[in-house]
């Protein structure tokens, strides 16, 4: 029953207290998990921890040190909520500063029993897209598919029991691949948790990832066309896994943020 919430982040950082003071004030029960640094790790160092040609395939880009030095800190911190025996896991980041309603909002949750793995994001995410068809609980509102960012979320047991906790990192640095697209995600109506103002570890080296790994327009268009017809699946299939993983890990997404960026479009066009 309940929520253990893990807090994860590199030693040393200084940015936690804040973070385990709102912590003791809520009366939720937490530990760290000390994360890993490999900000300075050499390339081949990477690519065993990595799979580098997945990350490529699914986020056009390597995964950065940093990024993989996150994505093992969340790795160990679900392992250590699942092996607590709760039913539900709080994952923090170490510069997460909760809200006065974090620890109610928190409550609320973990009270839900669903036997789907799920996921509740519990700060904002303006790039999720709501679901079209399903319809929240006043706590909680569906997703289509993962949000960007990871730095305060639930997750219950059947989520943690599916995480993938050996091997190499595999997908994208917030949510690996294919256990993403095998979960349901929601969000909290209103956010609880939100940013420090610590400067974060991960920003500087991820710019300049995507910078390099920045799509003309008519690469990104065939992208785009090959993964609606399904020849992007066809091509990397050894990557992708199952054509359902694929269409809801990918098409689905895609089509989402499609739909919500015609839908903003003409409502700016509509107030102009």
């Amino acid at each position: 029953m309940g929520a253990l919430v893990v807090v994860v982040g590199l030693p040393g950082a200084g940015r936690r207290g804040p973070l385990e003071r709102a912590l003791d004030a809520a009366g939720l029960p937490w530990r760290a998990v000390p994360g890993v640094d490999l900000r300075h790790a050499p390339g081949a160092a990477l690519h065993a921890l990595a799979d580098q040609r997945a990350a490529r395939v699914l986020l056009r880009r390597d995964l950065t040190g940093g990024e993989v030095g996150c994505a093992l800190a969340h790795r160990e911190g679900v392992r250590a909520a699942l092996a607590s025996g709760y039913e539900w896991g709080v994952v923090l980041e170490d510069d997460a500063r909760p809200t006065a309603a974090f620890g109610a909002t928190v409550r609320a949750v973990t009270a839900r029993r669903t036997a789907r793995p799920t996921v509740v994001l519990l700060h904002a995410a303006p790039r999720a897209v709501v679901h079209p068809l399903r319809r929240g609980d006043g706590v909680v509102h569906p997703l289509v598919g993962p949000a960007d960012g990871a730095f305060g979320y639930a997750l219950n047991r059947p989520a943690m029991a599916a995480y993938p906790l050996h091997g190499a990192v595999r997908g994208v640095a917030d949510w690996p691949w294919a256990w993403s697209a095998r979960v349901d995600f929601w969000r909290t109506d209103a956010p609880c948790v939100r940013t420090g103002d610590a400067a974060s570890t991960l920003d500087v080296p991820r710019r300049a990832a995507w910078a390099v790994a920045h799509e003309p327009v008519p690469r990104r268009a065939a992208r785009i066309a090959g993964a609606v017809t399904g020849l992007r699946y066809l091509r990397h299939r050894d990557v992708y896994g199952s054509w359902r993983d694929y269409v809801r890990g990918e098409v689905r997404v895609l089509a989402a943020h499609g739909w919500r960026r015609a839908a903003t479009g003409w409502r700016r066009d509509a107030a102009a």
